[in-house]
């Protein structure tokens, strides 16, 4: 996955004390590249949250008995927070 190469690359002593014979534009590249994890972290992370979340109410729907209105109507209260937050 792009952001695990991306962090591995910002993790590395090479990306930090690696200077060419043009520090200027080395500085460049390191910015360029902890930009693309930002953006890349800012979509991806909320997307795999809201998909867990999904499967757990999902996996939960499963096994929670008809009669258990609490247990329900917590799931539609999850279901509810999930949906607004992909609004």
């Amino acid at each position: 996955m792009r952001i695990e190469e991306l962090e591995q690359k910002i993790s590395s002593e090479d990306f930090w004390t690696k200077n060419d014979n043009h520090a200027e534009n080395q500085g460049d590249k390191r910015n360029a590249v902890i930009r693309e994890l930002k953006v890349l972290k800012g979509l991806f992370v909320p997307l795999k949250e809201a998909m867990d979340k999904a499967t757990e109410i999902e996996e939960l729907l499963g096994i929670v008995e008809a009669e258990d209105a609490a247990s329900l109507k917590h799931l539609e209260a999850d279901l509810t927070a999930l949906d607004k937050r992909l609004e």
